[in-house]
């Protein structure tokens, strides 16, 4: 991953990052992030105190994170996932670009598209290689206090990955 690349993101990664703090790693990896509309909907930027500055400044004053309306979504898309996950995957699909998603349903939904997804575990891992963060399972722990669901056996993997076994 480097800094000029250009990624599509769901609303969950997005309010979780923010909420711990960790908003900032997406823009030191990628120059601009893509939400659909009805992600920053998601969003709902007066709904949550913590991150939601972060979230603000990022769309509003420096403008790395960019909503960017797709085509049509197509309808059994909208009916087999919520409205910001089908935007997240159909702009995805158009622009070619990866999509940053971590509800389960969607990630499969958007492989079978040919979608190339990756995860926040991924996200903080490619983060710790550029020496963003130090350390992984620090990032994991502060997500699911934030009440953020990472399976145990997903966080192992993840751990493995970033060599924190």
């Amino acid at each position: 991953m480097t800094n000029s690349q250009i990624i599509i993101t769901d609303a969950g990664p997005l309010i979780a990052l923010a909420k711990t703090g960790y908003l900032s790693i997406l823009k030191k990896l990628f120059k601009k992030v893509l939400l659909p509309p009805a992600v920053y909907s998601e969003l709902n930027l007066g709904s949550f105190k913590k991150g939601n500055t972060e979230l603000t400044k990022a769309i509003f004053e420096t403008k790395w994170l960019e909503v960017t309306k797709p085509l049509k979504t197509a309808e059994t898309l909208k009916t087999a996932l919520d409205i910001g996950e089908a935007e997240a995957i159909t702009l995805a699909k158009h622009k070619n670009l990866v999509l940053l998603i971590d509800e389960r349903k969607g990630r499969k939904i958007a492989q079978k598209l040919g979608v190339k997804i990756i995860g926040t575990g991924a996200i903080l891992i490619a983060a710790k290689k550029k020496k963003i963060i130090s350390q992984v399972a620090s990032c994991l722990d502060s997500l699911q206090s934030c009440g953020y669901h990472i399976s145990k056996s997903l966080r192992q993997k993840i751990l493995a990955l970033a060599n924190e076994k």
